[in-house]
């Protein structure tokens, strides 16, 4: 029973031993030494289990991750956000589609079309799960699958930029060059200067002639997004 009662006493000592602290005044000080085994526990909790502390707080600094494209430990953060188990809905759906987007980045695409799957069971109406699953078709050349989910995506955010991006490139890969050229250039209509410079800087890491990155669809970056859909080229690939 002493051995028992003297074991947190001990355990705590050596804790602050450990950090260089004088431990000596604890051992008589019970009710310290319950207060600060108290902490360390929770900290011990805490770390197990840290999504407590935050639910979309996590997601959130996942997002600040994946804007470094620091892909791995967006993952994680994503994870957390997702074990918090408070989320529901669209909320829910978000957390595990920005989870698989991240998933996808690092090209596990089986767990990431897990996570795209509890995201439109969380919410089916959830268009950028459609469509990231629909590109994790195109991936992995599940064409007629990524079709439909392009397509399902559409339906919900029909003057979305990526979904109709998204749709080209798929409509390319099967073959369609000119329904595909056709979602092509309208997604650069609907893009601004910014937009525009970043498909013609694509085009150009492709291989092809946009012409410089200037921000104007002209000639020269039409012929170039025309060369692209018969060569069926992906403008986003995962490095």
């Amino acid at each position: 029973m002493i051995a028992v009662r003297l074991l947190p006493t001990a355990i705590f000592c050596d804790f602050v031993a450990r950090l260089g602290m004088d431990s000596r005044w604890i051992s008589d000080k019970p009710g310290i030494t319950l207060l600060a085994m108290v902490v360390i526990l929770a900290a011990g909790m805490w770390a197990a289990n840290p999504a407590w502390a935050g639910d979309l707080t996590w997601c959130n600094r996942g997002d600040a991750k994946a804007d470094e494209g620091s892909w791995r430990q967006a993952e994680k953060l994503y994870g957390l956000c997702i074990t918090n188990g408070e989320l529901e809905g669209a909320e829910l759906a978000s957390a595990h589609h920005r989870h698989g987007r991240a998933l996808m980045k690092l090209k596990r695409f089986e767990p990431a079309l897990d996570a795209m799957d509890a995201a439109l069971a969380a919410d089916d109406a959830h268009a950028p799960a459609w469509n990231t699953r629909a590109w994790l078709g195109l991936l992995t050349d599940s064409l007629e699958q990524a079709l439909s989910d392009a397509e399902r995506a559409l339906n919900l955010a029909p003057d979305n930029v990526r979904t109709i991006d998204t749709h080209a490139h798929i409509l390319a890969a099967l073959g369609r060059g000119d329904e595909a050229l056709a979602a092509f250039n309208r997604a650069v209509s609907l893009y601004d200067s910014e937009g525009v410079a970043k498909y013609q800087n694509a085009l150009a890491t492709a291989g092809y002639d946009p012409g410089s990155a200037d921000g104007v669809a002209g000639a020269r970056t039409h012929e170039a997004l025309a060369a692209c859909v018969a060569d069926a080229c992906n403008l986003w690939p995962i490095p």
